[in-house]
């Protein structure tokens, strides 16, 4: 239930898609941050994401030591990190300002890899609020099958296991 990455070389195989903040680096297949200055690590100009829009950043980060980590969206801002582990989180991009960072405070020492960003579909109209959710023709329990997620902006649908077929909503505006 995503859309396509919007992000380029999000692999980090070459470094012309990012700008690099102080201590940042790409070889190796990695972006790589040196402790020592808080800095981040972004690509786009406000043209990648649309507002109040969700979206699923799922990104890598491995070989850190110290600090932490964090992806601001168009405005939108992710959790804090500070573990090496894949995160998956979502965030709903609110403005058309750069459209993609990942910031590391100044003792951030690590590598990122494996960065997406995609627009997911599970995203309901401004206002939309879900009341009943069928996928593959079978109606769906609220708080067993999937949690409806509002973020101020935009009601969302979460499954705890994703449907293969196609799902249906009837929800009212609120």
């Amino acid at each position: 239930l995503l859309d396509f990455n919007v992000v380029q070389n999000g692999k980090f195989s070459t470094t012309g898609d990012w700008t690099l903040g102080t201590g940042w680096s790409i070889t190796g297949g990695v972006a790589s941050k040196a402790a020592g200055v808080a800095s981040g690590l972004q690509q786009g100009n406000g043209s990648l994401t649309e507002n109040n829009t969700a979206y699923v950043v799922t990104y890598s980060v491995s070989g850190r030591t110290a600090g932490t980590a964090l992806v601001y969206l168009a405005g939108g801002v992710g959790t804090l990190r500070s573990a090496n582990e894949t995160y998956t989180e979502t965030i709903t991009a609110l403005a058309s300002i750069y459209d993609i960072s990942l910031d590391a405070n100044a003792t951030f020492d690590g590598d990122i890899d494996n960065f997406s960003v995609r627009k997911s579909t599970n995203s309901l109209p401004t206002g939309f609020k879900p009341k009943k959710v069928w996928a593959g023709g079978i109606l769906q329990t609220e708080g067993t099958d999937f949690d409806v997620t509002y973020d101020g902006f935009i009601y969302g649908i979460s499954f705890f296991i994703e449907p293969a077929t196609n799902v249906q909503v009837e929800g009212v505006l609120s």
